[in-house]
């Protein structure tokens, strides 16, 4: 894994730990800034960027379509060119588009899943601990099994964000 070292204002450094409260929470949150920004830069990435510059395409509407797009659009947050741009790449990639209040939150939820990880392989320590020294699991075993369902639940929730997002941008039956 990378190490970055950066170097900022006494006071802005104060701040920030200040917001953080910990090392370890400001680390996270350090993660959680670059993975959502590389991310973000990769979603306006254009298609054409490996194939040459990115093309304008122009769609004519009526003032009526075009008043639907512009809500819909601004219902989850995009500006209508962007709404557009993400039904066509829905259409050609399959893959989905979210808004980055969205892609902030699912960084979030890696973060927080990644941490749920490190208290598995803490867990995990100790029941190995436990049976080497022949000690009562009932604890560590209900907290394995909390984490399990824990962990199913967010993994549930990931898979119906990623579905609900593909299924926006299908075609409407009807």
């Amino acid at each position: 894994m990378a190490t970055f070292t950066i170097q900022v204002p006494n006071d802005v450094a104060r701040r920030f730990t200040a917001l953080c409260g910990d090392r370890a929470e400001r680390e996270a949150r350090l993660r959680r800034l670059i993975l959502a920004d590389v991310t973000l830069a990769e979603e306006r990435r254009p298609l054409t960027e490996t194939r040459g510059r990115a093309q304008r395409v122009m769609v004519r509407l009526t003032a009526e379509e075009t008043e639907a797009v512009d809500q819909l659009a601004a219902s989850i947050g995009f500006a209508r060119s962007a709404w557009v741009a993400a039904l066509v790449r829905r259409r050609l990639l399959g893959r989905p588009t979210f808004a980055r209040p969205d892609v902030l939150s699912l960084m979030a939820i890696r973060s927080e899943l990644r941490r749920m990880g490190l208290a598995l392989k803490q867990m995990t320590a100790s029941v190995q601990a436990a049976v080497a020294g022949q000690q009562s699991l009932e604890s560590e075993l209900a907290a394995i099994g909390r984490l399990q369902r824990e962990l199913h639940d967010i993994w549930a929730g990931l898979g119906q964000a990623f579905h609900g997002n593909l299924d926006y941008w299908d075609p409407v039956d009807g």
